[in-house]
């Protein structure tokens, strides 16, 4: 029972510390701001996150987590490499248009992280989720006679590099970027590399 309540109340500090960050910004938030909003006391966050670093890697996860998920249970549906692919990509733009408010956090929060070694292993940890899946299929589909030869990790870079740089200029001007019109001229981009 008392890991089932902890598990909660620990759901309960990334969700509100999520929409604190996003609607303030997390140089303007602090722990007081986020035990404000989830009606807790700041010794409550203390005890489940050690230090703000351990938060912001909990936000973090979650958010990716949660990416990571729909991207896999809509590509699953797919037979071919490509189908995966395009749903991937698809699958990175419905998520930013439901979680609005989660991007905005996750892209404040990636540079917080204060020191440079932790920034640079947990970086390459997280980002290899996002590589990962698209190397994973351009391999696969190389494999299969589907795609061209070419470098998969480099192509899986330059396919999320894409996204990231759609969801960069999407959070500071939202008018600026039509989301589902983004994700079809990646994918275009996508099989004009790889076919």
């Amino acid at each position: 029972m008392g890991s089932f309540i902890e598990k909660i109340r620990k759901e309960q500090i990334v969700n509100t510390a999520i929409m604190t960050i996003a609607r303030n910004g997390f140089i303007n938030t602090s722990l007081e701001d986020i035990a404000r909003n989830a009606e807790i006391s700041k010794g409550i966050i203390s005890y489940y996150f050690k230090t703000k670093d351990t938060l912001i890697c909990s936000v973090i996860n979650r958010i990716m987590d949660d990416l990571q998920e729909e991207i896999i249970e809509k590509a699953a549906v797919e037979s071919t490499c490509s189908g995966k692919i395009a749903a991937g990509i698809t699958a990175n733009f419905d998520y930013m248009a439901e979680n609005r408010q989660a991007i905005v956090a996750f892209v404040d929060l990636w540079s917080s992280i204060s020191t440079k070694d932790d920034k640079h292993d947990y970086n390459s940890r997280v980002y290899e989720k996002c590589i990962g899946f698209f190397k994973r299929l351009i391999a696969a589909g190389m494999e299969k006679g589907e795609f061209k030869q070419v470098d998969s990790g480099l192509t899986a870079s330059i396919i999320q590099a894409a996204i990231d740089g759609m969801m960069i200029q999407w959070i500071f001007n939202e008018q600026s970027v039509d989301l589902r019109r983004a994700s079809g001229g990646i994918i275009h981009m996508a099989e004009r590399l790889l076919r």
